[in-house]
This record gives C-alpha cells, sequence and structure tokens, in this order.
C-alpha cells in the first residue's frame, strides 16, 4: 500500500488553499467588527477626536415671571386675571387645555 499518489489532485489543492485565505480574511473581517461594536459599547461617545465644531454656551436673561406680559392685572398671553394662585392655573391647567377654554 506504497502509493505515492498524493491524497488530493494539485487543482483541488489550490482550490482548498483559495477557500481557506477567503476564509480566513472573513474571519479576521468579523473579528475587527465585532472588536469595534463591543469598544462602541463600551465607550458610546466614540472616539472624540475633537473634530466637533464646539458651541459657545450663550446665557438666556432670566425674565420675572410675574412682570411678563402683565397689562392691567391681565396676563397678556393667556387672558387670566393675576391674581393669588393664578401661576397655579396657568401651570396646570394650560399644560393640557387653551387658556381660552380655561377662561369660559
Amino acid at each position: 500500500m506504497s502509493d505515492d499518489k498524493p491524497i488530493i489532485s494539485p487543482e483541488q489543492r489550490a482550490a482548498y488553499d483559495r477557500v481557506n485565505t477567503m476564509l480566513n480574511r472573513l474571519t479576521l473581517v468579523a473579528v475587527g467588527i465585532v472588536v469595534v461594536v463591543v469598544t462602541l459599547m463600551f465607550f458610546p461617545q466614540g472616539l472624540d477626536l475633537g473634530t466637533a465644531d464646539q458651541v459657545a454656551a450663550t446665557e438666556v436673561p432670566e425674565v420675572d415671571p410675574l412682570e411678563e406680559g402683565i397689562v392691567d392685572g391681565i396676563h397678556v398671553e393667556t387672558g387670566f386675571v393675576v391674581d393669588e394662585g393664578w401661576e397655579l392655573v396657568r401651570a396646570n391647567c394650560t399644560a393640557c387645555h387653551s387658556s381660552k377654554l380655561v377662561t369660559q
């Protein structure tokens, strides 16, 4: 049983080598993708390379709600009479309803 004949032909061996090379490259790409995904899971902000434009914070002037749009004891925006508890009504009722509905 001493055949000097190879088990597979050279053509089959070349095809096997090509398939093996493609599978190795595919495995390398898949491992790379897994590494990138896992890295992004642990560092969701990504790589901050400082290329994003920085938006400067601007100060918003505070407005006193009591002085905002009140003319002759009537709040201009809602039409409510400015009296005790009007801010409570404004905050709770106008969140869901029109001020015209509340003032009926």
